[in-house]
């Protein structure tokens, strides 16, 4: 639970970076948003799959 909480917690601080008027726009999205986003999702992947493999590893060092 703690690890979702990590991932919360940067994705509050990505979103708290973007300006009201920004976040208002209805002007449309520039490619490199689009860019940017799938860069930031696979950041949260990339933790994400970190953390499982860090929780798999501590439970082989408790049966061994």
């Amino acid at each position: 639970m703690g690890g979702k909480n990590i991932l919360v917690e940067l994705m509050t601080k990505v979103n708290s970076r973007i300006s009201f008027e920004d976040f208002t726009s209805l002007k449309s999205l520039e490619d490199s948003y689009i860019l940017g986003y799938y860069c930031q999702r696979q950041v949260f992947i990339d933790e994400k799959n970190r953390r499982i493999a860090d929780k798999n590893e501590k439970k082989l060092e408790n049966i061994n």
